[in-house]
């Protein structure tokens, strides 16, 4: 399992990528949801580098007692070449990683259905 967040909101060709893998939050647990009631935002503290942020999720609604809480994963391939679902973890003859299509189970009304794609 991985724990990669992308930073891409400002360099797209290159984005810096949190990777909490081994150090991270309770976010860990957070499921994803095409139909989210957390919405990720970027919150600067002590800092004004844009490269830099903190990782803030907020409510979009109220949120019921026991009720799981989600935010939307947004993991989007590149471009459609990127797209492979028999192998994730594979490079390609152009040397790009192909990307496996990750069944959605989040059993929102408007679910993309995967996660990648």
């Amino acid at each position: 399992m991985t724990y990669l967040f992308d930073l891409d909101y400002i360099e797209k060709e290159d984005p810096l990528v949190v990777d909490a893998t081994k150090f991270g939050n309770l976010s860990h647990f957070i499921n994803h949801s095409c139909s989210p009631n957390l919405q990720v935002y970027n919150v600067f503290v002590d800092n004004v580098d844009a490269k830099m942020p903190r990782i803030a999720l907020f409510a979009r609604k109220n949120i019921a007692i026991n009720e799981e809480l989600t935010f939307d994963y947004q993991m989007n391939s590149r471009t459609p070449e990127d797209i492979n679902t028999t192998d994730a973890s594979t490079s390609n003859e152009n040397g790009t990683h192909n990307r496996k299509l990750i069944p959605c189970l989040c059993q929102a009304i408007n679910c993309r259905k995967f996660l990648m794609g």
